[in-house]
């Protein structure tokens, strides 16, 4: 195709492309601009700088890169270092953490935070490529939307390894100390890898053996949910709330806001199966809910305090 034949809206996209792959190539540039002036402030808030830090899958990596390395050094000097090897296991859940939390709105095929330069111009070329060759406007909007799943799906994997990096360190751990939470830690841990299957079994033989930890039936009625068993879900719940009568881990509170929302989404439900409008959808408003819902598992630290993984 002759590009002076090229359709005015090709042109666009081509260069909606071209911009942010020079803009994306410079991010690296603004960031180290940023963090030099961040560290000649001596009164620079550190909590500040690292919610800049983790808006992006490249600045999430680097900052729990640093700290596994860390970590990791202190495991090398003695490989007895307890602490380190819990810690290392916990600090895998919350780096993907993190990165669950990047907007993925924000991700494209050229973002520098989620994908190279390189495969960023890759696109690019292949885009002129295609309209070149004569492709359709449609096509080649296609070809970009298409890299841009690919590089969402390719977080998802990132953050699935991440978590299942966590899991070598608390078996270590384990086999050197018994602990409840480090142990529902793991099962959490086993569940976002993708190991679903394995993160059930391992809550349901922990309640078996111990009925009286409270994060562990939480956590359980979230897999539960998750993967669509409602009727577990509750009485797991229901469980978790019995026992933590003094809301000592908050599991109680979490689990009565879990136990809300899933009685509010039966009445939508309900109500949506009668409803001549069909304003409400059963799948949307399940398939959210899953979500929430898979979102609240709360990881738990020795000495009885929780806090929630996002």
């Amino acid at each position: 195709m002759d590009k002076n034949n090229m359709s005015f809206g090709m042109k666009i996209i081509i260069v909606i492309f071209a911009v942010i792959l020079v803009v994306s190539l410079m991010l690296p540039f603004f960031s180290s601009c940023s963090n030099a002036a961040s560290s000649n402030d001596s009164n620079a808030d550190d909590t500040s700088t690292s919610d800049t830090s983790l808006s992006t899958v490249e600045g999430v990596d680097a900052v729990y890169q640093a700290k596994v390395d860390d970590l990791t050094s202190q495991l090398a000097s003695d490989s007895t270092n307890m602490l380190a090897t819990v810690n290392l296991g916990k600090t895998y859940m919350e780096w993907a953490s993190a990165l669950g939390q990047v907007d993925t709105s924000t991700l494209t095929a050229t973002s520098k935070a989620s994908a190279s330069a390189s495969d960023a111009l890759a696109l690019l070329n292949a885009m002129t490529a295609a309209a070149d060759s004569g492709a359709s406007d449609g096509e080649v909007a296609a070809q970009a939307s298409s890299s841009a799943d690919d590089v969402v799906s390719a977080l998802n994997a990132h953050i699935e390894e991440t978590y299942a990096a966590a899991i070598p360190y608390f078996d270590a751990y384990l086999e050197q100390t018994a602990s409840k939470s480090v142990t529902v830690d793991r099962a959490i841990a086993k569940y976002y890898s993708g190991d679903v299957d394995g993160a059930i079994e391992d809550l349901e033989a922990f309640v078996s053996d111990d009925d009286a930890f409270s994060p562990a039936w939480y956590n359980l009625g979230v897999f539960y949910e998750g993967s669509d068993r409602a009727s577990d879900a509750r009485d797991a719940f229901t469980k978790a709330i019995s026992a933590d009568q003094k809301d000592s881990y908050n599991m109680g509170t979490y689990a009565l806001y879990q136990l809300s929302i899933m009685s509010a989404l039966a009445d939508a439900s309900a109500g949506a199966d009668v409803s001549a409008s069909g304003d409400v959808e059963d799948g949307t408003v399940g398939g959210s809910a899953a979500g929430e819902l898979a979102d609240q598992t709360t990881a738990t630290a020795d000495g009885g305090s929780s806090s929630a993984s996002e």
